[in-house]
């Protein structure tokens, strides 16, 4: 039968009221200063790249024949930049993503900065001959990794035959080292 609902919801907290009425101009404005500040910050980079800002809002409402009606309500932005560094005949790109619901948490200074440092570090690097070689990822490859795989796990990529986990079920997908947990009321996870 149908599930009658629990006693008591856990609120998220997952909607900013403050993103929702921020104008359009000031996003506007703050991309501007996120670009100019790429171009700024060192005299290599030759284009400020991919700068953009999303917004999203949603809103959940759940009935049942029980009586039980929740209704919640989201809301999150994210904003892209990247810049095009050039030094001899080397040059090198670097990208940064940030998400949350709340605008104040947008350090743009730290944003230009890891933009600009993550081309930096890229200069001077040789080739390594092919072979195995022990790895370490730092996060954001780790992040854009799990990204692609929870992306194929999304039940509309199974059902329009385009997630290569289709026909998996049950069967292992990962190393035993990799655990993926869901956390729906974890604030911003």
């Amino acid at each position: 039968g149908i599930f009658p609902g629990s006693k008591k919801y856990k609120k998220g907290s997952v909607y900013s009221k403050a993103l929702d009425e921020t104008p359009i101009r000031e996003k506007l404005a703050l991309l501007k200063k996120v670009e100019d500040d790429i171009y700024a910050a060192d005299p290599r980079v030759t284009e400020a790249d991919g700068v953009n800002y999303k917004e999203s809002s949603s809103e959940t409402i759940f009935h049942n024949s029980y009586g039980l009606k929740l209704k919640q309500k989201s809301n999150y932005f994210s904003i892209t930049g990247g810049a095009v560094l050039r030094q001899g005949d080397e040059t090198k790109t670097n990208y940064e993503f940030f998400l949350d619901n709340d605008l104040a948490k947008f350090d743009e200074p730290k944003f230009v900065g890891k933009i600009i440092a993550g081309a930096s570090r890229k200069f001077g690097g040789i080739q390594c001959a092919s072979g195995k070689y022990p790895t370490i990822l730092c996060p954001d490859v780790a992040a854009d990794l799990t990204d692609y795989f929870l992306g194929a796990c999304v039940a509309d990529s199974v059902q329009r035959h385009s997630s290569f986990l289709e026909g998996k079920l049950g069967q292992k997908v990962a190393s035993s080292k990799v655990s993926i947990q869901e956390k729906p009321l974890c604030r911003n996870v």
